[in-house]
C-alpha cells in the first residue's frame, strides 16, 4: 500500500488520548487501534515518540519548577536590598 491519498492527519489531543489507552487503560496496541479505527503502526509510532520525549518533558518540568523557585528567591533578595537601602538612608539622616 502506497502513501497516496489514504494519509489522515490526527491532532495532538487525539494522539495523546490514543496513547493513554495503551499506557494507562491497559489496552493492547491492536485493541486501541481497532477501537479508534486507526492504523496500528501509527499508534506504535506515537507511543515511541512519547517514550523518546518523556525524559525531556520531565526535565522541562523540573527546570520550570527551579525557575519559579529562583524567581521567588530573586524577588525576596530585591525586597531585602530595598529594605537595607532605606535603613541605611534612615541611619545616615539620623547621624549628627
Amino acid at each position: 500500500m502506497g502513501r497516496g491519498g489514504n494519509h489522515r492527519s490526527y491532532d495532538l489531543q487525539f494522539k495523546g488520548a490514543a496513547c493513554k489507552l495503551v499506557e494507562q487503560e491497559n489496552y493492547s496496541v491492536t485493541e486501541a487501534a481497532n477501537e479508534l479505527g486507526i492504523p496500528k503502526q501509527s499508534l506504535h509510532n506515537w507511543l515511541n515518540r512519547r517514550k523518546e520525549q518523556a525524559p525531556m518533558s520531565k526535565d522541562v518540568h523540573v527546570l520550570q519548577g527551579r525557575v519559579r523557585e529562583l524567581e521567588k528567591q530573586l524577588k525576596r533578595a530585591e525586597m531585602e536590598k530595598d529594605i537595607l537601602k532605606k535603613a541605611a538612608a534612615f541611619f545616615i539622616s539620623q547621624s549628627p
